[in-house]
């Protein structure tokens, strides 16, 4: 369910966002300087005729702002009608603000306004936003578009009609809850980490970690209403939030991958090891069913402990122990799940070794990978 009912123009979401900053900065003392004024500029934009597709143009302020548009064939617009289509809140995180806006011509997609990026050069911003439009996996949402002022920064992604992976596994348990089968939990798992291995491949060095921000929330799950049963437990999972590590080096630890342990003992230089960690952590979730939070103490210790007590079918979630016939093949991939998150980043396996692990697993044709701690 989203966090507001009603449907708003994008731009009066900019407008209310950017009064109640600016009141906010007057009741801090009075900081005008600091106030975010990119609302207003945004609105001015909209009322001139933008060019459709890529380009930058100045507000009578004299402030450049810029459309790029990546994925015509998912959505064609321009400035003009992003900003007077209706959009409806999805989620707040730690990164923006995530809107579902209809456009005028039918299409749906999603508009993260992103927060903390005023600091960010357009330079350093539109590249990122370039490498990262020219990314294209059946695991991986598409970013459609990017929009760059001084003041505000927008992504756009494709409009995956489904749920994340953190509601399909939390939200709603007791009674009347439909269960994600392990069928489905082992098929997300491995669309997740094909999704990841082709990060790792395609991003160029200076993107590490890869994604920087998997957890379940971010991994999105399409509806399989209307399908097979079969249809329904192969599941197509797309990664997104990935990529802004490059934009936010004095902010890395509001991702994801800053619960690693290296990040923690004051490492600031994040690898890939640290997505796999996440990994680790998701595979975690979709076994035990439990959130990996700090507050709950350290999921991957208490499964370390679990297993070594032979405790084993203990940890699995409630509602899979009971398929009793592939309480083998949960197991495993709670061990290719603790192997991702070793406390040392050198003792994680490369993620396209998580892959062939999980593809053995799914494929009921291999015995699964070296029990965790043993090397």
């Amino acid at each position: 369910m989203s966090l507001i009912a009603a449907l708003v123009p994008f731009t009066a979401v900019l407008i209310f966002m950017h009064h109640t900053r600016k009141s906010r900065e007057v009741r801090l003392g009075g900081r005008a300087g600091a106030a975010v004024t990119g609302a207003g500029d945004i609105k001015d934009k909209a009322a001139e005729k933008a060019g459709r597709g890529s380009g930058s143009r100045s507000t009578d302020s004299g402030k450049s702002v810029e459309l790029q548009l990546f994925r015509a064939d998912r959505a064609s617009f321009d400035l003009d009608e992003l900003f007077r289509s209706t959009a409806e809140m999805l989620g707040n995180g730690r990164l923006g603000i995530t809107y579902r806006v209809t456009l005028d011509a039918g299409p749906v997609i999603v508009v993260k306004r992103l927060r903390n990026m005023a600091h960010v050069p357009r330079r350093d911003f539109n590249h990122t936003m370039q490498v990262l439009g020219k990314l294209q996996h059946e695991n991986v949402v598409d970013l459609v578009a990017c929009f760059y002022s001084k003041e505000e920064k927008l992504v756009v992604y494709e409009h995956v009609p489904g749920f994340s992976l953190f509601q399909l596994l939390h939200e709603n348990r007791g009674e009347g809850r439909t269960p994600l089968p392990w069928p489905a939990r082992l098929s997300i798992a491995k669309g997740m980490a094909r999704g990841l291995a082709y990060l790792h491949q395609t991003l160029p060095y200076f993107h590490r970690p890869p994604h920087g921000n998997l957890k379940s929330s971010n991994v999105l799950v399409p509806f399989a209403g209307g399908k097979s049963k079969q249809q329904k437990q192969h599941m197509v999972p797309k990664l997104t939030d990935h990529g802004f590590h490059p934009l936010l080096p004095h902010h890395a630890h509001r991702l994801a991958a800053a619960k690693c342990p290296e990040f923690a003992r004051g490492s600031r230089r994040l690898s890939s090891r640290a997505d796999v960690y996440c990994l680790g952590l998701v595979l975690l979730e979709l076994v035990t069913g439990k959130v990996p939070v700090e507050e709950d103490g350290d999921l991957a210790e208490w499964a370390r402990l679990a297993l070594s007590h032979e405790w084993s079918t203990d940890i699995l979630d409630v509602e899979i122990v009971g398929d009793r016939g592939r309480h083998g093949d949960m197991l495993r991939l709670t061990e290719v799940a603790l192997l991702c998150a070793a406390v040392e980043p050198d003792r994680r396996p490369k993620v396209q070794d998580v892959v062939r692990m999980i593809e053995e697993i799914a494929a009921g044709a291999g015995d699964g990978p070296e029990p965790a701690g043993q090397h």
